[in-house]
């Protein structure tokens, strides 16, 4: 039984593993994956939504930004003329289709 022990301490040897705890370079099956290290595809996922919602927020600040100015210069004061609640309806009717084809999937 000792020749088997042996054989095999040589083979892990040769192969660049010790006996005690895994190394990342060589798991010790590399058929499953690490538990600890998310999917690229999670990682991704994460990524594009924080580039899109840095992407909102920039362009709803300088549409602000500009939006302001233009109505400051031409009305003289940056108050709405369009009432809030009109313009919460027009925002949900241009979001239904979204809703729509989304549903249809």
């Amino acid at each position: 039984m000792t020749h088997g022990r042996e054989a095999r301490r040589h083979r892990d040897h040769r192969a660049g593993r010790s006996r005690g705890a895994r190394s990342a370079a060589t798991p010790a099956d590399p058929s499953t994956p690490d538990r600890d290290v998310p999917a690229a595809s999670t990682i991704l996922a994460r990524l594009s939504v924080l580039l899109i919602a840095a992407a909102l927020g920039t362009g709803t600040g300088i549409a602000l930004a500009v939006l302001t100015a233009f109505s400051i210069g031409m009305t003289g004061s940056a108050v709405p003329t369009v009432m809030p609640v009109v313009y919460a309806t027009v925002v949900g009717a241009a979001a239904l289709p979204g809703q729509v084809a989304a549903s249809k999937q």
